[in-house]
Formats: C-alpha cells, sequence, structure tokens
C-alpha cells in the first residue's frame, strides 16, 4: 500500500495507517495458504513496481493485465467456473 500511495504526489496530505484483524472463523489451513499466496504476491509486487512507476500505468496494468481485475481475467473466471482454494474463505 504504501507503494501505490507514493507513485503520484497527494493531491493533499494524508496519514496512511494499517490495522490488523483477528482471523476468527478460519481455519489454520486456509490461513497457511492464504499467508504463502501473500507472500508470493508481495515478491511479484516487487518486480512489478519497477515498471509501474504512475498511477496511470498502475491502472492500465490493473485493469488490463492482472488476473483478478482485468477483463481477460474476469471473463476466465465466468466461464470456467469459480476455483476452490482454501485462501477463499479468509476473505
Amino acid at each position: 500500500f504504501r507503494w501505490v500511495f507514493g507513485l503520484d504526489p497527494p493531491a493533499q496530505p494524508y496519514e496512511l495507517t494499517f490495522e490488523s484483524v483477528p482471523d476468527t472463523g478460519v481455519s489454520e489451513a486456509a490461513s497457511q495458504v492464504r499467508r504463502k499466496r501473500e507472500k508470493d504476491s508481495l515478491e511479484n509486487v516487487k518486480v512489478l513496481r519497477d515498471s509501474l512507476r504512475t498511477v496511470r500505468t498502475l491502472h492500465e496494468w490493473l485493469f488490463r493485465d492482472h488476473d483478478g481485475y482485468g477483463a481477460v481475467g474476469t471473463a476466465g473466471r465466468l466461464w470456467n467456473g469459480p476455483r476452490e482454494t482454501p485462501e477463499l474463505d479468509t476473505y
């Protein structure tokens, strides 16, 4: 989040804070899968941030190329049906 909020100078000052929440109702297996997925995603972001240096380039990547938000990824999920994985229970 710090990387995204630091891409372009803000129009007005802001303070970014992070709040943790308990994993109430989330199984240990799902938590482990989620942590691994988040760790892998963070490694991908470290590579991406070198090429995505403005909000505009991030927006283009997110809605054109990212499987979770881009049209191609969304269409694929609709066509192939939902992917059931343990970490989905953590969202």
